[in-house]
């Protein structure tokens, strides 16, 4: 039942389950095009996943608890979590639906928060990566990855010079009231990297991650590698 690679040693196991579970199973399956066996498949590869965190978690109590429950609560917490943080910032920079949270990090001496978001396969945005920072001012760091291998070597040292002068760019409203801007491109063995960097008072000063993504089609459309990488699913 597990999924893996071909080399992965597989172990395979027998569940008896209720029907009302086989229901609501059925019920996500449906949701996710797959049926109750991938997903029980999914459900055991990221329970497995989280393993460690799960334990952790465990811990925290001072009476005994059962698996069922810590689930439940970690669960619960990341909900809550998300609700509360990673989606409101998603919301200001009208990009909720596109990104997951990635990973985080608290300064208590800075009193500032990180941010790292992955962009979801499927997102018209042409933006998969974002690295939000909060403290005394908003930063915000955008980067479309470019394969290098789809892209010949002219249009890659073409794309470099663009990046230094924005002139031809057609920018969001009040893009040059910014407290700092650049955009940047970082050349790599298998992937570079075009980055937009904004920094502001508050993330509503910031641009909107569409208009950030239009100005990324616009830099990767003027070097002629857009369709080159148009697919993204």
């Amino acid at each position: 039942m597990m999924n893996g690679d071909d080399d992965l040693k597989m172990v395979r196991i027998t569940l008896d389950i209720e029907q009302d579970t086989h229901e609501r199973l059925s019920t996500l399956g449906e949701q996710f095009g797959k049926d109750v066996t991938e997903i029980i498949d999914e459900i055991l590869d990221t329970i497995s996943f989280y393993s460690d965190r799960i334990v952790d978690r465990s811990k925290d109590y001072e009476v005994q608890i059962t698996l069922r429950t810590v689930i439940s609560h970690v669960l619960s917490e990341s909900r809550q979590t998300s609700n509360s943080l990673f989606d409101k910032i998603l919301e200001g920079l009208e990009a909720k639906g596109h990104f997951v949270p990635d990973d985080m990090q608290f300064d208590l001496d800075e009193m500032s928060i990180w941010i790292n978001y992955a962009g979801l396969l499927g997102s018209e945005l042409l933006v998969d990566e974002l690295d939000v920072t909060l403290s005394g001012l908003k930063r915000l760091i955008a980067t479309h990855l470019i394969e290098n291998k789809k892209i010949d070597d002219a249009a890659l040292a073409s794309l470099d010079d663009l990046t230094k002068d924005v002139g031809y760019l057609d920018l969001p409203e009040g893009f040059y009231d910014l407290e700092d801007y650049s955009i940047e491109f970082i050349e790599d063995d298998d992937y570079s990297r075009l980055e937009i960097y904004v920094a502001g008072e508050s993330l509503e000063d910031l641009p909107a991650i569409p208009e950030i993504s239009d100005m990324m089609k616009q830099i990767l459309s003027k070097v002629g590698i857009l369709e080159k990488i148009q697919d993204r699913t």
